[in-house]
């Protein structure tokens, strides 16, 4: 008999406990869902649907990294134009002074004050 009052006893603890275990992975789900449609820009679409808010974070993600890259290689091609640019001028400011602009220069410059 107190085999038997254990036995029942552990029994109903055990369903208690699985009926908790279920009430709290129900919870968890509704959480997680929760988490995933914060991803998303809302919209019914995502609301109780977590493979497309997965889908969705995952193109989202990609597509800025395509843009991101894009501005990276377009950064680094700027640069190398920038680079020429800069020896351009500094070939054609050796150019002028070779050529005597620097004198021609000073010479407006006094010009222009009225020396």
């Amino acid at each position: 008999m107190v085999v038997n009052d254990i036995k029942k006893r552990y029994e109903a603890g055990n369903q208690i406990f699985r009926r908790q275990s279920v009430s709290v992975l129900l919870e968890e789900i509704k959480r997680l869902n929760r988490l995933l449609e914060s991803l998303t820009p809302g919209g019914s679409e995502f609301h109780d649907n977590p493979e497309y808010c997965v889908e969705w974070a995952k193109s989202w993600r990609e597509s800025n990294w395509k843009i991101a890259k894009k501005a990276i290689i377009r950064s680094r091609e700027l640069e190398g134009e920038v680079k020429r640019l800069r020896n351009l001028v500094e070939i054609a400011t050796h150019a002028m002074y070779a050529a005597g602009w620097d004198r021609a220069v000073d010479e407006y410059s006094k010009d222009e004050k009225g020396g």
